[in-house]
């Protein structure tokens, strides 16, 4: 693997391949089938729900059509998996609707029983990794810091804690005098734990060249 791979390892659309290739990029990519593709499929539908909430956020109407479109395409594929396909889908909603009403109301439960709770404000929603759950990803990642001579520095992981995982390999990684995406090298400039917990409130992650 080259320095200036990027490591995408995820579900995309059929034709994505060819465009990368007509850019004049080599990507490297496989079928997928049975739980691994189950997988991914499950991954992909919180992906394009959380860029859909994203632009639900900044209101731009085509982007959300678009994400719309993107987070359907994924369920119809899910579907097919189990059997199923955009007609029963329609006759689920259906039912669905007919017996617990649709959001044409736009009711928003508060609490139910006992006084009122304090107002809560809502962060947007967060995506979790765990060692448990990730252990694939996250030595991929130590792996690519390993043999990488350049990083960027991405919001790629939405949990605040979740850079307390690749700490030790970013350590390393600027030991061996690793660049970042300014350009600047950091082999003397470690951060401190004081700014490493500024970096983990941020929310930023780690995402190797």
């Amino acid at each position: 693997m080259s320095f200036d791979s990027i490591v995408y390892r995820k579900l995309v659309r059929d034709k994505i391949p060819e465009i990368i290739q007509m850019s004049g990029k080599d990507p490297v990519f496989r079928g997928l089938a049975g739980s691994e593709l189950c997988e991914a499929l499950g991954r992909k539908l919180l992906e394009e729900a959380f860029e859909f909430f994203a632009s639900w956020q900044n209101g731009n109407a085509k982007e959300i059509l678009c994400e719309s479109a993107d987070i359907l395409e994924v369920i119809l594929e899910a579907l097919k998996e189990h059997g199923y396909n955009l007609d029963d889908l329609i006759r689920a909603r259906d039912q669905r609707k007919q017996e617990r009403g649709g959001f044409s109301g736009h009711i928003f439960l508060e609490n139910v029983g006992g006084p009122p709770g304090a107002e809560t404000e809502f962060d947007d929603p967060r995506v979790f990794l765990s060692p448990e759950q990730n252990r694939q990803l996250i030595e991929l990642i130590n792996q690519e810091f390993s043999r990488s001579e350049a990083a960027w520095i991405a919001s790629a992981f939405f949990s605040p804690g979740v850079t307390n995982l690749f700490i030790s390999a970013f350590e390393r990684f600027l030991a061996c005098r690793g660049v970042l995406n300014n350009g600047k090298h950091y082999s003397s400039t470690i951060p401190s734990p004081s700014e490493g917990a500024s970096a983990r409130r941020s929310g930023e992650g780690i995402s190797p060249a």
